[in-house]
């Protein structure tokens, strides 16, 4: 029941942005109103994934599907909840640089969120192989 109400108000939210981003581009005699409204569908998809990863589970076709996280499930748990936390905060930070910057800044701005959620995703992985690295060999 809680993950239709997040869906139901995240979709909400989108609405009620991509009206403030119609008026704004209505304000400021913009044609560029359905740029804005794909980046904030951006934002949203982010969102959306970022609310699913926690509950994935190791496949090939969606997450973070490197030669670490796949080999190990406990490392793809792990992985997965705090790239779900990041990429839900990535996709409400697309969605406000879409309502409040320049238009001119939006795309590099969500290139770089992109960039950011990508290698704090690969540095945690890294973290975590290298714990249970150390513990192995502390074993022997």
């Amino acid at each position: 029941m809680k993950s239709y109400r997040f869906f139901f108000n995240l979709l909400l939210l989108s609405l009620i942005l991509t009206f403030i981003i119609a008026v704004k581009a209505t304000l400021f005699k913009s044609q560029h109103y359905l740029i804005y409204t794909i980046y904030i569908i951006s934002g949203v998809i982010f969102t959306i994934l970022g609310s699913i990863m926690p509950e994935l589970k190791p496949n090939r076709w969606v997450g973070i599907r490197i030669k670490w996280t796949m080999e190990d499930p406990d490392i793809w748990n792990q992985v997965h909840r705090i790239a779900g936390a990041l990429w839900i905060i990535g996709g409400y930070l697309v969605i406000l640089e879409t309502v409040f910057l320049p238009l001119r800044w939006i795309g590099p701005v969500m290139l770089g969120i992109i960039f950011l959620l990508s290698v704090f995703s690969l540095v945690h992985v890294w973290q975590l192989v290298r714990k249970k690295s150390d513990k192995v060999k502390n074993k022997q």
